[in-house]
């Protein structure tokens, strides 16, 4: 023990004590002084062992040096007490003569002192630990602080990752290390005047153009590094065609917010603030990525000084979209409104037409534009021998050359490069190759022709000169021809490849032997040719005149296609990236593991394989895309792997694309099974994309299992579903109409596809209280394009201009004129006429926009004050109100000659604007009316005095005939859209039966387009007619049909109408299933009985409500109400049914078996609580209460009776009661509470009985101790159900969200159970530990508590559940629900789901075995 230390001089401490204690006997006199001596040490002792717990939580080993010197004279002081407390070798001598022994040595006086000489011992120690705690409290506060920074850093390092980053597009790059900035003395004037614009921006964009060869990246790389030196540089992007990473735009934005936030500090948490608030931006288009993560921050941002910054993109015109382009150009223009910032951009390309015209289409005074062809020639002409003599310097160095070249000789190559730094460069790097003579091959070069013509002859014959002499001279013909060989197999590959690829994974991709292709390029990073006007000389027979070195491009895509899908074949596996759950997110890959499990040779045959086969010949295309051809069997066995690779990478829109493209090509043969098996594999990812993105291991289980049956992907690829699916749902036999569906986040109230149908606007209630937002979908892949924002309020519709802009009309009383591909807003018409009248806000609900488009393109626009306004683009003002007085609700379309369609409260009437006549009155109908291209107007009437039918009516305007379009029968479910198609030939229709149905005009048919998610309240076409879109009000999702399809189903000569499922029930073993069904025609509710096993209907009856229904313990009997009021009993095995008459005309209420099967409680309206024998069918008791019976159950052991009754004198009082069955005694009553539920368990043990009123809480009432127990004042409002465990230990009830769990002994929640707040309704079962629970949405485990339940866990339970559409094992996502099955009625019992269907349910079973998930599962 350290002396010196707290434990140490407690320690003495303690040894002084016990010494001073056998004085307190000896010498009594003392005794006083004893104790406050004692007591003072001991109060001593006490603050040392504080000191020392504190210390000893501590991680500092040292002591603070005021309170080492306190506790060294502690111990001192210490040591000297005990030295003259010891009573030395004559006590035991005095002792034998009975003789006290001890004499206490400290006068009065001496002890005063010493208990003053402890107090300030005490006041020294808490004062040294008070000042450490102080420095300690500091040191944390530093150490939390740096811990927090530290914390943050990491944080937003993390979030920055997450950006489409592309490394290598930077000018400092490790790949780029080695490209040539411009030589001192070089582009002088230029650089001069491209620096001093660097640091005023005026104006903000600056374009530099020039031909291929004349050094704009140089000059762009040169600049970049002269910002990065003056600490201007905010970013910067290197286009580049063979780069995958950098050849598109799909990178750009989130690379310049990564350079960005490093740059300006400031931005930095703003940008991870946008990444953190929505992760989806970062998959969404350019414009949403440029305004959250760049714009956005940038105005929010607190920068002093407004800084410089300064961004480049070189080479705009190798990004690979034209309309990227576009858009980049286009964003490019809001740079002008940053305050926070002087931001200017620099952008290089070639003048290409579509940059050109981008650029064409910005204001003068927001770019500026330089063509490196306008600088003098004799300027270039002095760089370029300014560069010859640099390079010449070097070779003469090099081979110990002098006066070497000559004058002249250099002249002529600089006219030869004809102001080309391309020419210049590569004749220097020909002529300064080490294993040649310098000399020589500059001689060579002179002695070549001089070449006029093209501008790029002295190029091209400057490129063949090096070929030949890299290839051909000083070797035989056998040589020559095995290098140009290998030359034209990798520098082929090189030319044609979509992407940068290193060696090894060009070596790889190629199946070369190790080395070779190392050997041939001698190169380790990222392969790039010399220039890209040498891409274009190799691939262009008429500059590359050597058949030697000329590429064939399109049989090089060959030969790669032939590569890309052996490729496939042999490296996909399935989960090969080892995600850990069949719902793991492709974020859930660990590091590395990407590039290890799917190398990079491999992602580019993925993602490359289809561009490869569209750039090969015709004839050699046929040969791929045939019946058993390649494709055919690439599609047959690899299809999945590939699609959950392409979601791995991130992909998925892209796969789309490309197996469109491949179903395109298909379709130009005439092979009818390739061609089946491709259009089954689009409509297969377009059914799935959403989830296969979400979790690409979703492909081989929720993809697969809701296919249809004869979809060709599932026939191939079942066998695949995971064995821990023991029986899959019945699916539809065909893929039907609709294509896709997508998931805005929200409420789609409007809907419009833009002129070319590439994309669909939608406007979106994101949440109450916010305004409504616009989002654009790309209606080929799916995938979210844009966001607008800026509007206040709900929009109520939206609407496509003839010149492609986009107007959106909304409540806050603005309409919106967008260009809606960059999100820009042109106009803002404010309309603010009139206060929002709910009867037209019920009319805009109903989807009739409001607005309609003239055909000069004006506006018509229904305002708030119920009249109609004309907004004319030549004059930008209103008109007066056209609508002649008359009061407008709703604006249904304009007609080809200009006359506007609108209806009142009296009828619907037609108007032409320009003449202002008196409206023409058309139909008394009020309802649904639509407006067909070729000036027809179709609407439909209710009509319940004639067979209840919906009759539609057909309208000519040109001819004025009327006409009877046909009847739907059952105008109860009510006609909820209406539209003509785009050509005019057909009318959609859409029903409160969700039934989307076509009519053809021409014969008056019906046909079923498909069944909707939900009731169809929107709908919009494509221009062409080939698409459509349909919305509803429920947040289901929009649903994208193909109506060129013709799936049609014929509907006359009525159509269908589906029964309406309310409940599904499994038999208490799970045996049969009882459905519950609505017929919509009659009103009547029936009951349908299934066998789970083979989903059979073995009966179905009439019954009084879907509640009236229950199962025997056994499944032996199923008991149901008629509607009559008589019990139909029923022996499922046998189908018999038999008859029980209920004592009076009142009706039963409630139904339950005792658990024994051998009692039947039925609750009645009048009272009575009866007691039924099932199989003799006679009645045994009779209980009575005041009113009606709400609910009764059975104790376990069938000697007890529990049930509820409403006392409704009492104002529906509800009170419970407790039967002794075989002695009739009342065990129990409880006090009437108001608006009580059908509530109430007996625990197994007939010890408790507990009752639920909504107005307090859970009651629990003690049998034998008579003492009533709540369980807890905030028990949540609306507990829906009661059980309690076997052993009678726990209690569970559910309500909003969650199940509760409660010990009984005593009364504390122990556990919850996880459920959805509508799922929640039924407890089936509750484990004999409490720690299991069985309810409708499946069996769940405890998930909080789990130590304060009794009893081991068990390991053979599997806890299948549903949770937020996903069938979950515990905690693990399996299987992903389509939104069909998504649904509240569902049902469940041991591993199986039940859910409804229009006519029953479907069944879904998975193994109560052991799930085993390893890498191929």
């Amino acid at each position: 023990m350290d002396p010196g230390t707290p434990i140490a001089v407690i320690t003495l401490s303690a040894k002084v004590l016990s010494t001073i204690w056998m004085y307190y006997w000896e010498a009594k006199n003392a005794r006083s002084d004893i104790t406050l001596l004692t007591d003072e040490i001991r109060g001593f002792q006490d603050v040392l062992q504080k000191v020392g717990d504190l210390l000893s939580r501590r991680s500092r080993v040292s002591l603070p040096a005021s309170l080492e010197t306190t506790l060294k004279q502690a111990q001192l002081d210490l040591t000297s007490i005990e030295k003259q407390l010891d009573p030395g070798k004559g006590t035991k001598r005095m002792r034998l003569f009975g003789k006290r022994a001890l004499k206490w040595p400290f006068t009065k006086k001496e002890v005063e002192e010493w208990i003053a000489r402890f107090d300030r011992l005490k006041t020294s120690i808490n004062l040294a630990v008070n000042t450490d705690s102080a420095s300690l409290i500091v040191d944390v506060d530093s150490t939390v602080t740096q811990l927090k920074e530290v914390h943050l850093t990491d944080e937003q390092d993390r979030l920055l990752a997450k950006l489409p980053y592309a490394a290598g597009a930077s000018f400092d790059s490790y790949h780029r290390q080695h490209e040539p900035e411009c030589l001192e003395n070089t582009r002088v004037e230029l650089l001069r005047s491209l620096q001093e614009w660097g640091g005023d921006h005026q104006p903000k964009v600056f374009w530099l153009s020039g031909m291929a060869g004349t050094g704009k990246s140089t000059i762009s790389r040169t600049l970049a590094n002269r910002f990065k030196m003056e600490k201007t540089l905010g970013g910067n992007f290197f286009f580049s065609r063979a780069s995958g990473e950098a050849n598109n735009a799909a990178n750009l934005v989130g690379t310049l917010a990564h350079q960005l936030a490093n740059k300006l500090p400031a931005l930095k948490p703003l940008i991870c603030e946008a990444i953190s608030l929505n992760e989806d931006v970062l998959r969404q288009g350019l414009r949403n990525q440029w305004k959250e993560l760049i714009l956005i921050p940038l105005s929010k941002a607190s920068i002093s000084g407004c800084p410089v910054v300064n961004i480049i993109i070189d080479a705009l015109d190798e990004c690979g979209s034209d309309d990227d382009i576009r858009i980049i150009l286009q964003l490019l223009v809001e740079v002008k409104s940053l305050k926070a910032a002087d931001l200017g951009v620099f952008v290089t390309s070639r003048p290409e037409v579509i940059i050109r015209l981008g650029f064409a289409a910005m204001p003068e005074i927001t770019h500026h534009r330089l063509d490196l062809r306008d600088i003098p020639r004799s300027i270039v002409q002095r760089d370029i021998s300014i560069l010859l003599e640099s390079e010449f310097d070097s070779i003469r160095r090099q081979h110990q050359l002098r006066e070497w070249p000559t004058q002249p000789d250099r002249q002529i190559l600089v006219e030869r490069s004809d102001c080309l730094f391309i020419y210049a460069k590569t004749a220097c790097r020909y002529i300064g190759d080490p294993d040649w003579d310098p000399e020589e091959r500059l001689s060579e070069i002179l002695q070549g022709a001089s070449t006029g013509g093209a501008a790029t002859a002295g190029l091209d014959a400057m490129y063949l000169h090096v070929l030949k002499g890299a290839l051909t001279d000083g070797r035989n013909e056998a040589e020559v021809h095995a290098l140009c060989v290998r030359f034209k197999h990798i520098v082929g590959a090189i030319v044609t490849t979509f992407d940068e690829l290193s060696v090894p994974v060009l070596g790889r991709l190629l199946s070369m032997k190790p080395g070779l292709v190392d050997a041939a390029l001698d190169a380790e990073s990222p392969i790039r040719l010399l220039h890209p006007s040498f891409h274009d000389f190799l691939v262009d027979k008429a500059r590359c005149r050597d058949s030697q070195f000329c590429i064939d491009q399109a049989l090089m895509h060959g030969e790669l296609v032939d590569v890309c899908l052996e490729t496939m074949s042999t490296a996909l596996k399935r989960n090969s990236c080892q995600l850990p759950t069949p719902g793991s997110s492709p974020q859930e890959v660990e590091g590395g593991m990407m590039d290890i499990n799917l190398p990079k040779h491999v992602q580019y045959a993925c993602e490359y394989w289809v561009d490869h086969l569209m750039g090969t010949k015709s004839d050699t295309r046929a040969q791929y895309v045939c019946d058993s051809g390649k494709v055919h069997s690439f599609l047959e066995k690899g299809f999945l792997r590939w699609l959950e690779a392409m979601s791995v990478m991130g992909k998925m829109p892209r796969a789309i694309l490309m197996i469109t493209e491949l179903t395109k090509m298909s379709e130009l043969g005439r092979h009818r099974s390739l061609r089946a098996i491709t259009e089954d594999a689009r409509r297969f990812i377009l059914r799935n994309r959403a989830i296969i993105e979400e979790a690409p291991l979703q492909t081989y289980v929720s993809a697969l299992v809701f296919s249809p049956a004869e979809s060709l992907i599932r026939k191939c690829y079942l066998h695949q579903v995971p064995s821990w699916l023991d029986r899959l749902p019945a699916t539809d036999v065909g893929w039907g109409n609709c294509v896709q569906t997508l998931y805005p986040n929200g409420t789609i109230r409007a809907i419009a596809f833009s002129p070319d149908g590439k994309y669909l606007a939608c406007g979106v209630h994101v949440n109450y209280g916010v305004g409504d937002v616009i989002q654009l979908w790309d209606a080929e892949t799916g995938a979210l394009h844009s966001t607008l924002e800026g509007h206040q309020a709900w929009i109520t519709s939206v609407v496509f201009l003839h010149d492609g802009t986009l107007a959106s009309y909304s409540m806050d009383k603005t309409l919106r004129v967008w260009e809606p591909i960059i999100g820009v807003i042109r106009h803002v018409l404010d309309i603010r006429f009139g206060a929002i009248d709910d009867e037209v806000l019920i009319e805009r609900r109903n989807r009739y926009p409001g607005l309609s488009i003239m055909p000069n393109g004006d506006i018509a626009i229904l305002c708030w004050d119920h009249n109609i306004r004309i907004w004319s683009w030549e004059h930008q003002s209103f008109s007066a109100p056209v609508n002649q007085g008359l009061s407008v609700i709703s604006l249904f379309g304009c007609l080809s000659y200009g006359r506007l369609v609108f209806g009142t409260s009296h009828g619907v009437y037609m108007l032409d604007p320009s003449t202002l006549t008196v409206p023409t009155f058309i139909t008394i109908h009020t309802g649904l009316v639509a407006v067909s291209p070729d000036d027809r107007i179709a609407w439909c009437t209710r009509d319940h005095d004639d067979d209840n039918t919906t009759t539609f009516w057909l309208f000519d305007t040109s001819t004025n005939d009327l006409s009877k379009l046909g009847v739907q029968p059952d105008a109860a479910v009510r006609v909820r859209v209406l539209a003509f198609c785009p050509d005019g030939t057909s009318l959609i229709s859409g029903g409160g039966d969700k039934t989307v149905t076509l009519w053809d005009l021409s014969t008056r048919a019906q046909s079923l387009v498909g069944i909707s998610l939900q009731a169809p309240s929107g709908v919009a076409f494509s221009h062409n007619g080939r698409q459509m879109a349909t919305i509803s009000d429920w947040e289901v999702g929009l649903q994208l049909w193909d109506l060129s399809l013709k799936s049609f189903a014929p509907t006359e000569p009525r159509r269908e109408i589906h029964e309406i499922v309310f409940s599904l029930l499994f038999s208490p073993r799970g045996t049969f299933i009882a459905a519950s069904t609505m017929d919509p025609d009659s009103n009547t509710s029936m009951l349908k009985l299934y066998n789970t096993g083979n989903y059979q209907l073995l009966f179905e009856c009439e019954t009084y409500n879907y509640y009236a229904v229950c199962f025997s313990p056994s499944d032996e009997r199923l008991a149901a109400v008629s509607p009559n009021g008589t019990i139909s009993l029923w022996d499922p095995s046998t189908e018999t049914e038999s008859h029980i008459l209920t004592n009076g005309p009142s009706f039963v209420s409630c139904l339950a078996f005792s658990s024994d099967g051998k009692q039947l409680a039925l609750g009645s309206e009048d009272g009575i609580l009866r007691i039924w024998d099932p199989t003799t069918k006679a009645l045994r008791r009779n209980f009575e209460h005041a009113q009606s019976v709400s609910a009764a159950t059975f104790s376990l052991d069938s000697t007890r009776l529990a049930s509820l009754a409403i006392r409704q004198e009492l104002g529906y009082d509800t009170t419970a009661r407790l039967w002794d069955i075989n002695t009739r005694n009342l065990l129990y009553e409880s006090d009437g509470y108001p608006k009580g539920e059908r509530l109430i368990a007996v625990s197994p043990n007939n010890k408790y009985i507990a009752h639920y009123y909504r107005k307090d809480s859970v009651f629990l009432y003690d049998l034998e101790s008579k003492e009533r127990r709540n369980l807890g004042t905030d028990t949540p409002s609306y507990v829906t159900d009661l059980a309690f465990s076997g052993d009678s230990q726990y209690i569970a009830f559910a309500h909003f969200k969650e199940t509760s769990l409660y010990s009984i002994n005593p009364i504390q929640q122990v556990a919850v159970f996880p459920s959805e707040w509508w799922d929640a309704r039924r407890i089936m079962s509750l484990s004999a530990d409490g720690r299991y629970l069985e309810n409708a949405q499946g069996t769940f485990r405890a998930r909080e508590f789990e130590a304060d339940i009794a009893g081991g866990c068990p390991k053979d339970v599997n806890c299948w559940s549903y949770r937020d559409r996903w069938i979950v094992e515990g905690e693990k996502k399996m299987l992903w629900l389509p939104p069909e099955y998504q649904d509240f009625r569902m049902a469940y019992h041991d591993g199986f789901f039940a859910f409804p269907h229009e006519n029953g349910c479907r069944l879904l079973g998975f193994t109560q075995d052991p799930v085993v998930l390893d890498a191929e599962e």
